[in-house]
């Protein structure tokens, strides 16, 4: 059980990361570093 718990921590951080970046490209309005998918 412990892969299970370390793929969901794992996945959490990705899913964390990802939205604070589509929150700062929402907030600067433009995406300079990677486009819109």
């Amino acid at each position: 059980m412990q892969l299970q718990i370390t793929v969901e921590i794992v996945t959490a951080a990705i899913r964390t990361l990802w939205l604070v970046g589509l929150a700062l490209d929402t907030k600067d309005g433009k995406s300079s570093r990677r486009r819109r998918l």
